[in-house]
């Protein structure tokens, strides 16, 4: 059967929607910046700390899909395209609505020969429970909640970084050159595994986000990396939530600098998990 050609006309008017949505979107995005950061002057949290839980669900993805993914279904826990589901051996439900995103336009660069991006279009997911049929194999995290040393050491092993533990006192929860992670051992401080672990994850983000030679403030770059322990611990198990609390309460920045910073603590948080866990199937993402 012969495929139908597009006019002219139809072609412009669907790139005028599509841009239209994507105008759309620009919008509401910087709608929910500007209620944060509003909300974080008045000394709520809260909204903040779960969107950031919801990074690290979804860190496959960039974090303007996971601003659409938790707009369209905030209850959704696993997502995939149609045909991954079908895959996955599941189907999806008649009627139910996917979750739209924003994938990248590619074509193959004849000189080259490698896929390079030419644009950004909608694409559309489902969440697992829009679906049915085989059941999917349990991710079994190695290490969760109540940490033990076995499963601090886990980590470390993993992280990419030497680290080292020392005795620093019972004011300082660690450091990083960039380089080496150095981690309070002082039972005063830091007295089980799950403090130290969040420390890791801290002083992680450190080294993934701020020794690039860009110059940032104090309170930036630790805001950057508690927000990104956070993330992982709940992710993880690991409450975190007065210290995280304490230290997002004390920003008072733009929302235009919020969402820049969110956007760092995404890469850090995709960053720590990606060495943490095994890696998912490749997800389609718009550019960060």
């Amino acid at each position: 059967m012969k495929k139908r050609e597009f006019t002219q006309q139809e072609k412009d008017q669907y790139k005028a929607e599509k841009a239209a949505q994507m105008e759309t979107f620009k919008t509401q995005c910087e709608q929910i910046f500007e209620r944060l950061t509003e909300r974080l002057k008045q000394g709520f949290s809260e909204e903040l700390l779960a969107y950031l839980k919801y990074l690290a669900t979804f860190h496959q993805y960039s974090y303007r899909n996971t601003i659409l993914i938790q707009m369209q279904n905030p209850m959704a826990t696993q997502v995939a395209s149609y045909q991954d589901w079908k895959k996955r051996g599941r189907q999806v439900k008649k009627g139910e609505k996917g979750i739209r995103i924003m994938v990248p336009c590619t074509r193959k660069n004849p000189t080259t020969g490698e896929r390079e991006m030419t644009g950004i279009t909608f694409g559309t997911i489902f969440d697992v429970a829009q679906t049915e049929g085989q059941d999917l194999p349990t991710l079994a995290r190695e290490v969760q909640g109540n940490f033990s040393h076995a499963d601090l050491q886990t980590l470390v092993e993993r992280c990419g970084y030497p680290v080292h533990f020392s005795d620093l006192g019972p004011d300082r929860g660690g450091y990083t050159d960039g380089k080496t992670i150095v981690i309070n051992s002082n039972p005063a401080r830091q007295p089980t595994p799950s403090h130290q672990t969040r420390t890791l994850i801290h002083e992680m983000a450190h080294c993934i986000l701020h020794f690039d030679g860009v110059e940032r403030s104090k309170e930036e770059k630790e805001l950057e990396a508690e927000a990104t322990a956070y993330a992982v611990c709940a992710h993880l198990g690991i409450d975190t939530l007065p210290l995280t609390a304490n230290y997002l309460h004390i920003w008072s920045a733009t929302a235009e600098d919020l969402q820049k910073a969110v956007s760092r603590v995404h890469k850090a948080i995709r960053g720590v998990l990606q060495r943490f866990e095994p890696q998912p199937e490749e997800t389609p993402n718009a550019a960060d």
